[in-house]
């Protein structure tokens, strides 16, 4: 295991919230255990394998269950065995039946397009974002812009943006 680990922030919501993390000037805190995490950044940053990491991460330090949202049951199989052993692979619709749980969902512009705000998986997905901390769940969203996020997502939580190699005009 190496000595890797998320910035303080992601670290907070990644957590389990009886468990605390150390702060960069050296303070333990209690960590929130719920919230969501941005990663933006240009095409090719390797948003998804920064992702991965955290979520290798989780499983390391956590009890936590992991879901990829959208991808196909095939997916796990390329994960190490101790992810796959606590993954799923959950539509959007099925968000709101899961627990204690960091959640994936990869190129979220596409799927969750700012355009499409009316459309039934951004209304799931925004009628979610106010009740994750009721379910214990941690989201991780990456996107090349959050412009193109529906910005009704990112309101009603806490939330530890990470970001990728961007051109600052486009950050």
């Amino acid at each position: 295991m190496s000595d890797w680990r998320p910035a303080p922030r992601a670290q907070s919501l990644l957590l389990n919230p009886s468990d605390s993390y150390i702060e960069e000037g050296g303070s333990e805190w209690p960590a929130i255990g719920t919230g969501i995490i941005p990663i933006v950044g240009t095409a090719r940053s390797a948003k998804t394998t920064l992702a991965l990491a955290i979520m290798e991460w989780v499983t390391d330090n956590t009890d936590r269950d992991l879901a990829f949202v959208g991808m196909p049951p095939t997916y796990l199989d390329a994960l190490p065995q101790k992810m796959k052993e606590r993954s799923s692979t959950p539509t959007i619709n099925q968000l709101a039946e899961l627990r204690d749980s960091v959640v994936l969902l990869d190129d979220t512009a596409v799927t969750l397009n700012a355009r499409d705000s009316s459309n039934k998986r951004n209304r799931v997905l925004n009628r979610l974002a106010g009740v994750i901390s009721h379910l214990g769940l941690t989201l991780i969203l990456t996107s090349q812009s959050m412009a193109g996020v529906d910005i009704g997502l990112v309101r009603f939580t806490e939330l530890a943006p990470l970001v990728k190699r961007i051109d600052p005009m486009a950050l």
